[in-house]
């Protein structure tokens, strides 16, 4: 691959979970080219930076100049960052939504949109028991036969639960902290305690 300026790589072998085997990447940095060949390895590009990020395996490196001054070293394990050009992936690919990204992706990135829909989907995981328990507690405590009651405490404890998971959410962006995500499940445990 020579598409991006400066740089060139070529990779025997790449599998579908971007693994490589037999790397080669050339490119120039502070006037110094820089020759990399690792046995192995994988690759990884980030939407919210344009960067390849290559983690290689068993390799060496070799560094030289215009005056001939070569350096080389053996890594068992070395990272390189590649910065791409503009015109490359961030501006010409669409950013899937937060919430239409895989979960790896997610676990994988160190935003805090990205940690918060982690944690609201294992809360939307979790909360179908959370609502068995609360509505078998109630349904005994109260013995009574209207649907219409079921269906209006139903309904405002799916209610309450939305209100709680957005104010969870506002209080995650605002600390920077995913766990508050969690407060409804804490409440409704809580809830669920009183009913026993």
């Amino acid at each position: 691959m020579t598409d991006i300026p400066g740089v060139t790589i070529y990779i025997e072998d790449l599998s579908p979970s971007h693994k490589m085997k037999n790397a080669s990447i050339t490119y120039q940095d502070m006037d110094k080219t820089h020759f990399l060949k690792a046995e192995s390895g994988a690759v990884k590009y980030y939407y919210d930076t344009n960067q390849l990020v290559f983690s290689l395996q068993d390799g060496f490196l070799l560094i030289y100049d215009s005056v001939q001054t070569i350096s080389k070293l053996d890594f068992s394990s070395y990272n390189l960052v590649l910065p791409l050009p503009l015109k490359f992936g961030a501006q010409n690919t669409i950013k899937p939504k937060v919430s239409e990204m895989r979960t790896t992706d997610l676990l994988a990135s160190k935003n805090i949109q990205e940690k918060i829909e982690v944690q609201k989907r294992a809360v939307f995981s979790v909360i179908p028991v959370i609502f068995i328990l609360i509505g078998t507690s109630i349904g005994i405590r109260l013995r009574q036969e209207s649907r219409l009651l079921h269906i209006g405490i139903g309904g405002s404890i799916a209610l309450l639960f939305l209100q709680m998971v957005i104010f969870g959410e506002l209080l995650s962006y605002k600390t920077e902290m995913s766990v508050f995500v969690w407060l409804p499940v804490i409440i409704l445990l809580t809830v669920w305690g009183f009913l026993k």
